[in-house]
């Protein structure tokens, strides 16, 4: 869980009239896939922070492009100094969904931001797998330990498990079968 710094309380405690912060979730179509007040946004915005990918998914914009700072936790402070201007910030898909919406939440008032998001990739896969979602156990294991996946491993469960790389879907497979589950699809 991330902590809010005092820099970034103070920050965040300024007032500022109305959004200034535009979140914005991307699909892989990039900007091809955003509806006009994303792209609105997007065309607006003197600042667009964002990772390297989504920065490469939206291409030529007016604003300054910034991608995210390494260690990423530099990141709010840094979204929080450019308060009142107009800041887009990409993510991916449904920026609330085990992405970057609720870390800024915290710091950001939500009367100071709109928030614009895509399909979530375990909507999409419920959708093609023809799945309800809410029959599902909907697991990130993007940054988190594969052992996330353990409570839900029960006879007949349906579980979508987001992949932090390309080595995740063997190591789950191995834990699968390590677990008497071999034969799960």
């Amino acid at each position: 869980m991330a902590t809010v710094s005092r820099e970034t309380e103070a920050l965040s405690s300024q007032e500022t009239p109305a959004p200034w912060l535009s979140l914005i979730g991307l699909g892989e179509d990039g900007a091809t896939g955003l509806c006009r007040e994303a792209l609105a946004a997007l065309n607006e915005a003197e600042i667009v922070f964002g990772g390297e990918r989504h920065i490469a998914l939206v291409g030529s914009v007016p604003g300054e492009l910034r991608p995210w700072p390494q260690p990423f936790r530099n990141a709010l402070p840094q979204i929080l100094k450019e308060r009142g201007r107009k800041i887009c910030v990409l993510a991916t898909s449904d920026p609330f969904h085990y992405g970057i919406g609720n870390s800024i939440s915290r710091a950001i008032p939500a009367e100071e931001m709109r928030i614009i998001p895509q399909l979530s990739s375990f909507s999409m896969a419920c959708t093609r797998m023809r799945w309800p979602q809410e029959e599902c156990a909907l697991v990130s294991l993007h940054g988190r330990t594969l052992y996330r996946i353990v409570p839900h491993l029960q006879p007949e469960a349906r579980i979508l498990a987001l992949s932090w790389d390309e080595t995740t879907p063997r190591a789950v497979a191995e834990l699968l079968t390590a677990r008497g589950m071999g034969a799960s699809r």
